[in-house]
């Protein structure tokens, strides 16, 4: 495989940066970064402290925060604080499954739980999500999809995909302004296996294309939500942006100079701790592209 052309199509498709919304000393990620440092350090009451202080900037927070932060109350065992942040994952759609993994069993014996169980029932009676927004998303989802999966095998060009992508950009514009931003109170959090968080936005695939396609009010509406905590600015689209490792063969290799120093540490810490830890049940962004890596 040839590595540098690699690092050409990288840094081909890394076209435009929103500045602004990298220069705002933003306080969210301030603590989530700290937290994430500190459970990479195994201080998880700590990482615990700073959860709750993101907690309080953005009182929603964003579902793979709230997840980590209940895996460190998990391994606390404080179990008040298992609730605490469960009770925020119940809001966003999660479902009793999602407490059959194996690291939930102790917290499953106390009465703290039982005390969770009648709040799952309630919010699975009552459903926060909006059910007839995440219909017409996911219908436009399964357009998009259709019409992108078909470049490999030559049923259609980019070119025509991309006018697909400004027809759905338009039908998801009327969407968002019927049924307002599709936060994850209103869709829900992405899970698979029942128990696994993912870490990217369920709608990702709509907002990148948009993004590629440079659909400005589309951009402009995520770039907005972005600023008001609606939306996380982690998205896959826009580490695109800012991508600073390549991992092969068991090296790390920077492709590009990060904005934040601090950041490009972290980021570094997290490729090493989710190598040696590769069972770890915490879930984070890393701003990497992985290609042939290997486990020695």
């Amino acid at each position: 495989m040839n590595y540098f052309f690699i690092f050409y199509l990288l840094l081909f498709f890394n076209i435009k940066t929103y500045s602004n919304i990298y220069n705002t000393n933003d306080k969210y990620y301030e603590f989530v970064s700290n937290a994430e440092s500190n459970i990479i350090d195994g201080n998880y009451k700590t990482a615990n402290s700073s959860y709750l202080k993101a907690s309080k900037v953005n009182k929603n927070m964003y579902g793979i925060d709230v997840y980590n932060a209940l895996i460190c109350s998990v391994y606390l065992k404080d179990w008040e604080s298992v609730n605490f942040w469960s009770e925020k994952l119940l809001k966003k759609g999660i479902k009793k499954s999602f407490f059959s993994a194996s690291i939930y069993n102790q917290y499953k014996k106390t009465k703290q739980w039982e005390k969770l169980e009648k709040k799952i029932d309630y919010y699975e009676i009552k459903g926060n999500q909006d059910l007839a927004l995440i219909a017409k998303l996911d219908s436009l989802l399964i357009e998009d999809q259709k019409e992108y999966c078909g470049i490999p095998i030559g049923e259609t060009t980019y070119d025509e995909a991309k006018q697909t992508t400004n027809s759905i950009d338009e039908k998801l514009l009327q969407i968002i302004d019927k049924y307002g931003f599709p936060d994850e109170e209103k869709i829900g959090l992405e899970v698979y296996q029942d128990t696994l968080i993912s870490v990217d936005s369920k709608y990702a695939g709509l907002y990148r294309h948009s993004y590629q396609a440079n659909s400005k009010r589309v951009l402009k509406i995520l770039n907005d939500n972005i600023s008001n905590g609606k939306l996380d600015k982690r998205i896959d689209f826009l580490l695109s942006e800012i991508e600073t490792f390549l991992v092969t063969d068991c090296y790390i290799y920077k492709i590009k100079k990060s904005l934040y120093t601090s950041e490009e540490n972290l980021t570094e810490r997290k490729i090493l701790f989710f190598n040696n830890f590769p069972k770890s049940h915490f879930r984070m962004q890393q701003r990497l592209t992985i290609i042939d890596s290997k486990t020695k």
